[in-house]
């Protein structure tokens, strides 16, 4: 992880490596960043829409950030289809593996979203940074049955993914056409779904 609200981060320097992956809001909370193998995209809300935009010179509040050449497959199973049940599975997937829960998890998914609740953070400029306006500042997207890519990041047990809230669990979502990339809220996944964990 990477910076932090207040500083930001320059996507540049991610970028500046091969195989770069990232997720993150932009700088000042004003949308989400979902870096793709060093390609940036990012959502914004403009005119009371969300906006995708391929730019490589934009700042990230903070960053979850790895860069990675090789990645491991694992089937989803049938029984894991929604957000709590794969922020579950995903420990005993590592166990199960023989692979240590010490250290931040890069992780590919790749299915068909039944259902998505993602927002993209707004925050208005001079908004005190407090949980009840972070909350308000998320607008919110849903989406239904649509093919999606999704980027995350896992933190060891008892430890966080963001500084400014507590998942262990960090998603962000682009659907295959390009139209909708966002923080996951909430997601139901079509059986057949596919995992890919980083496999440097």
């Amino acid at each position: 992880m990477a910076g932090a609200p207040s500083e930001g981060v320059a996507l540049a320097d991610v970028l500046a490596k091969p195989h770069a992956y990232a997720i993150g809001p932009l700088a000042g909370l004003r949308g989400e960043l979902f870096v793709w193998d060093g390609t940036p995209f990012h959502s914004r809300i403009v005119d009371g829409t969300a906006q995708v935009r391929v730019e490589p010179g934009v700042r990230a509040a903070f960053l979850l950030a790895s860069h990675v050449r090789q990645w491991r497959d694992f089937a989803v199973p049938a029984d894991v289809n929604d957000l709590a049940e794969l922020t579950a599975w995903l420990p005993r997937l590592l166990e199960k593996n023989r692979l240590g829960d010490d250290r931040l998890y890069a992780l590919r998914l790749f299915g068909v979203a039944k259902t998505a609740r993602l927002h993209v953070v707004d925050l208005a400029p001079g908004t005190p940074l407090d949980p009840d306006s972070l909350a308000a500042a998320g607008r919110p997207l849903e989406l239904k049955e649509a093919p999606v890519q999704l980027l995350g990041f896992l933190a060891p047990p008892g430890q966080s993914t963001c500084p400014i809230a507590s998942p262990p669990l960090h998603l962000h979502l682009r659907t295959l056409l390009g139209d909708v990339v966002g923080h996951v809220d909430d997601l139901t996944l079509a059986p057949g779904a596919t995992l890919e964990l980083a496999w440097n």
